[in-house]
């Protein structure tokens, strides 16, 4: 991978940082060191053990600039980081959510990421765009379905059931 990734992929963890923090005005979340240290640890695994070839091609479908959807998905994020920010160091709109309510779902995030991972090792043509193969693992399916709303588990906080009880309509589950 040309170093210009790895300086994007950082910037990308320090630019959600900014987002979160200042609009916190505050670092004095530890929710938010959490939540980015399992961000930077997701983008670190994955340049030490996906395909170079499947992240080039995740960065750049088809080696073209990255499509619109994924500028916008990017923009919404942003958008996502900046209301957290908000909410928890400034308005705190959420402040009685339970504390373990708050444990389960920063673990379900952290799933939801491995899952990810795991899906882009086993499958090398896990593609952020939409790309018609056929898939003879179950599991496999199961995670594709999964990511294919975005982050790792993403469709389950949106109210998706699981992806095995809702296939997607291909054959395969794909």
């Amino acid at each position: 991978m040309p170093f210009s990734a790895y300086l994007k992929a950082g910037l990308f963890v320090v630019a959600a940082a900014a987002a979160l923090f200042i609009a916190a005005g505050t670092i004095a979340i530890p929710a938010f060191w959490v939540y980015l240290t399992i961000f930077a640890i997701v983008m670190i695994v994955s340049f030490a053990t996906l395909d170079p070839d499947l992240l080039r091609e995740r960065m750049r479908p088809g080696g073209k600039k990255p499509p619109l959807a994924l500028k916008i998905f990017s923009l919404v994020l942003f958008m996502h980081w900046i209301v957290a920010g908000l909410d928890r160091g400034r308005f705190h709109w959420s402040d009685d959510v339970p504390h373990w309510l708050q444990g389960v779902c920063l673990l379900t995030v952290a799933a939801g990421y491995a899952l990810a991972l795991w899906a882009m090792r086993v499958n090398r043509f896990f593609s952020s765009v939409i790309r018609i193969h056929a898939c003879n693992d179950l599991l496999v399916a199961a995670a594709r379905r999964c990511t294919n709303g975005g982050v790792g588990g993403s469709p389950l906080f949106m109210g998706e059931r699981c992806p095995v009880l809702a296939p997607s309509g291909h054959p395969n589950g794909v």
